[in-house]
């Protein structure tokens, strides 16, 4: 992922709200319906997937200036995974409705990029799993 701490200068933050979360907080479950990307500003957050015993599975790890959540608001499908908190966390979040509004008012080349790359990355993600 590129790193996304330039997005917590203060011009960011009319558009970006923050939020703190304690330690082993669930920010968002597998099957949830995704309505916000987040950029971790301080602490850890682990991305896992249930096993079938029932036990979580750690896929990645997301720490400071790094964004996760993103696909979920760009291409509306519901989470693929959890996400929890490895200890206190303090995270910027990116609303769906805002982002819709960015990318609305976006020159159309950009906006056309964008929605190319996004979905060349759901392709590959389909065919990895």
């Amino acid at each position: 992922m590129s790193d996304a701490r330039h997005l917590s200068s203060k011009s960011h933050q009319k558009i970006l709200n923050r939020e703190a979360f304690g330690p082993d907080t669930v920010i968002f479950k597998e099957g949830d319906r995704g309505v916000k990307a987040y950029v971790v500003t301080r602490g850890t957050v682990d991305i896992v997937t249930k096993t079938i015993e029932g036990k979580y599975k750690k896929l990645k790890s997301f720490e400071e200036g790094e964004m996760f959540g993103e696909m979920s608001i760009l291409n509306g499908e519901k989470r693929s995974a959890h996400a929890i908190t490895k200890e206190g966390c303090e995270l910027l979040v990116v609303e769906q409705t805002v982002l819709k509004e960015k990318l609305d008012a976006a020159d159309p080349f950009l906006k056309f990029w964008i929605e190319f790359l996004s979905e060349r990355i759901r392709d590959m993600s389909k065919r990895v799993s």
